[in-house]
């Protein structure tokens, strides 16, 4: 199963200025996607879609995704509006309380996409009703492996910039996932940097996102963005081996300075060492 992550979208209704053309920046991705990755089961969107949640911004997205030729799954961040995406996405499932979160069957494994979001703040909360549903999805998967997108990260990260807009019921959904015991790894955005984090024996990976990236500073309190290239993960599962998380960033104008070809004669064709 392979499974093509985007986040941090950032659209808005109004074209951006330079030095960060968003619009642009997800259409590069979409075409990194169409012509390497056209095979893909998924493209999952984490949230942060439109950058003021107005539907006018949602129309915008509308029409750049109609060009991704992957089937797409989305779920809302911090910068979207739960109403108007709801409005200008009604083919995405919603739970019986509304909440922008659903499961998803494929190849043995089971995706649970959820929705963090309370609006008007940028931290995430996850309310008695959306644990409960995560309770009960994960009791369902029984012993199949569970992959969870969702936008906020669902446990610190080690940043200092961080610990003021993560999960709030952090410790709570740590405690249902290890205790069921099938979450094989959780996938977010959020946080502009790409990153992998362990607790207990839960593993996330992070995403930087399609718009700017974050300057990397682990004790700053203050972020500071730049607009690096655009990123997207790919996602391989396989019964047989596990996962696979691959970041691709959309570095069109960096030089080639090296190519590696491996002489045949290098290759293990089976014979001991």
């Amino acid at each position: 199963m392979k499974i093509i992550q985007l986040s941090d979208l950032h659209i808005c209704s109004t074209p951006d200025q330079p030095p960060l053309d968003r619009r642009e920046r997800l259409r590069q991705c979409i075409t990194s996607i169409n012509a390497h990755h056209a095979d893909a089961d998924y493209c999952i969107l984490t949230g942060d879609l439109a950058d003021d949640g107005s539907m006018a911004s949602y129309a915008v997205l509308n029409e750049i995704l109609s060009e991704l030729v992957v089937p797409t799954l989305m779920t809302i961040g911090n910068h979207d509006l739960r109403n108007n995406f709801q409005r200008s996405f009604p083919q995405i499932p919603k739970d019986e309380n509304g909440f922008t979160q659903y499961g998803i069957d494929g190849d043995g494994v089971r995706l649970l996409v959820l929705d963090t979001v309370i609006e008007d703040k940028i931290y995430g909360w996850m309310c008695s009703k959306r644990l409960e549903w995560l309770e009960r999805e994960l009791a369902a998967a029984a012993s199949r492996d569970v992959y969870i997108f969702m936008h906020h990260p669902a446990f610190p990260i080690g940043l200092r910039h961080h610990e003021k807009i993560a999960l709030v019921q952090s410790d709570e959904f740590v405690r249902i996932c290890s205790r069921h015991g099938n979450v094989r790894r959780i996938f977010a955005g959020h946080v502009h940097a790409e990153a992998t984090v362990r607790t207990e024996n839960l593993s996330m990976s992070i995403t930087r996102g399609v718009s700017q990236h974050l300057l990397f500073d682990q004790w700053n309190p203050h972020a500071k963005y730049i607009a690096h290239a655009p990123a997207y993960n790919i996602i391989l599962i396989d019964k047989a081996y596990g996962d696979a998380v691959h970041f691709y960033d959309l570095m069109h104008e960096s030089p080639l300075v090296g190519e590696g070809l491996l002489p045949p004669e290098l290759e293990w064709n089976g014979e001991p060492g």
